[in-house]
């Protein structure tokens, strides 16, 4: 399983990242983009091998906002590479936020920061049910 961290907060990044070494162990490839526009140049030179199968997308950060990742996304069909799951994992509360991201086809689920052992446990069963 590969797991693309798409966020600037390097704290949330680095508790992130353990948090999912912790959970899952370490057969799970993580790449860790600081904005979207660093995830969207990662994803268009990445393989189908490599190619994340699970998205942790974060609604504010510069250069490339989450929302702002989701068209470019969208624009330069990367989803044709390879089906992935995206999560919007932010702490904004506004509820405009939260259903742009509900409402968009490629989001998965929108999840409130912080992220738990339990919710990255979930997510890698729902994913291994759905891929065997």
């Amino acid at each position: 399983m590969n797991i693309c961290i798409i966020d600037d907060d390097e704290i949330f990044q680095f508790a992130t990242q353990r948090l999912i070494e912790i959970t899952l162990g370490d057969q799970v490839g993580i790449h860790i983009c600081e904005d979207g526009e660093e995830a969207i140049t990662y994803l268009r030179e990445t393989d189908e091998k490599d190619f994340p199968d699970i998205i942790f997308l974060d609604i504010n950060m510069p250069k490339m906002n989450g929302f702002e990742f989701l068209l470019a996304y969208v624009n330069e069909e990367l989803y044709e590479k390879k089906a992935v799951k995206i999560y919007v994992v932010s702490s904004s509360v506004d509820p405009q936020d939260i259903q742009h991201a509900k409402s968009h086809p490629y989001v998965s689920e929108y999840v409130k920061k912080p992220i738990n052992k339990e919710k990255i446990f979930k997510i890698a069963e729902e994913f291994n049910s759905e891929t065997t």
